[in-house]
This record gives C-alpha cells, structure tokens and sequence, in this order.
C-alpha cells in the first residue's frame, strides 16, 4: 500500500526545453503569417509603397533570423549542461 505517487509535473529543466521546441516548431508558422500581412495592404487604388513593403520582409526577416538565433542558443545551452530529457522530442 505504500507505493510512490506518481510525479504529475515535469521538472523545471525538462518543462522549460519542452516549451522551447515548441517555439521552434511553431516559428515558421509565424514567419508565414507575418510574410502574408503585406497581401492585405493592397487596396483598389495601389497606395501603398513598394520601398515600406521591402522594408517590412526585410525587417521580419531579420527579426526571425534573430530569434531563431536565440532559440538555437538556448537550446544549445540547456543540451550542454545536460538539462532536460531530449527523448521523444524528435529532433533528427
């Protein structure tokens, strides 16, 4: 009758990487959509400027050039000091 009860949460290290992946799988879905955003600006009149439409990819391009960045070093971080459980993360 004295068995362990089950541990309901993941440890500290474990949850942080987890949710660190997740970020990383879910940033070309963002990347996607911020691209997309520029679609929209179009209107029946043609407004809107070609220069502030290449100033904005490439602002988003390097803000996700910047973050993948981050994320990758985090990740690299936390996999030199051993942290976190890498099995079923499916990073080939």
């Amino acid at each position: 009758m004295s068995q362990k009860p089950n541990q309901v949460f993941l440890e500290k290290s474990n949850y942080r990487m987890r949710r660190i992946i997740d970020a990383v799988r879910f940033l070309p879905f963002l990347g996607l959509f911020f691209l997309a955003i520029p679609l929209l600006w179009g209107n029946e009149q043609n407004t809107h400027l070609t220069s502030s439409t290449m100033i904005y990819f490439f602002l988003i391009w390097f803000l996700l050039i910047s973050v993948t960045a981050w994320l990758s070093r985090l990740l690299g971080n936390a996999g030199d000091k051993g942290e976190g459980d890498r099995s079923g993360t499916d990073l080939q």
